[in-house]
């Protein structure tokens, strides 16, 4: 009796085991520090958006202002996938960048120097994500204020 205790307890364990959530790529990029992400620190967002209320949608750029931690030619910014990458200057020239989830993938010319400041001007629009659930929502009860 003890060993069929001992082999279910044990099959029931791997199968916990097995069971268990994998990393995928999506959530290294987004959680992972990757030297893409460690090469530079953000001084500024400088956001400048046209809000499209009956479509719901949004249009803009994003100055982003940054100090270069370590060499490099590659950084990663974060917009998720429902929003569309329009373009990224650098310099007044268009950079080449590359998708992947919610990772966009930046490439330069030449390679940004250490201790520099840079700026990108990252375009990009689409309709952000609609939720009933923010965090406000659960902070303030709007419907419960008199004035």
């Amino acid at each position: 009796m003890k060993k069929i205790a001992l082999i279910t307890m044990a099959f029931l364990g791997f199968q916990s085991l097995s069971a268990q959530e994998t990393t995928t790529r999506k959530d290294t990029l987004q959680g992972g520090l990757r030297a893409e992400r460690t090469c530079y620190d953000v001084l500024r967002y400088d956001l400048n958006i046209k809000i499209n209320i009956q479509d719901k949608s949004i249009v803009g750029y994003n100055d982003i202002s940054f100090k270069v931690v370590s060499n490099t030619k590659k950084i990663q910014v974060d917009l998720f996938d429902n929003m569309q990458v329009d373009s990224i200057v650098f310099h007044s020239k268009k950079l080449e960048y590359k998708r992947e989830f919610n990772a966009v993938f930046i490439d330069f010319p030449t390679n940004l120097n250490s201790g520099n400041e840079e700026k990108i001007r990252f375009y990009y629009s689409g309709k952000p994500i609609v939720t009933n659930h923010s965090p406000i929502d659960k902070k303030f009860n709007l419907d419960r204020i008199r004035v």
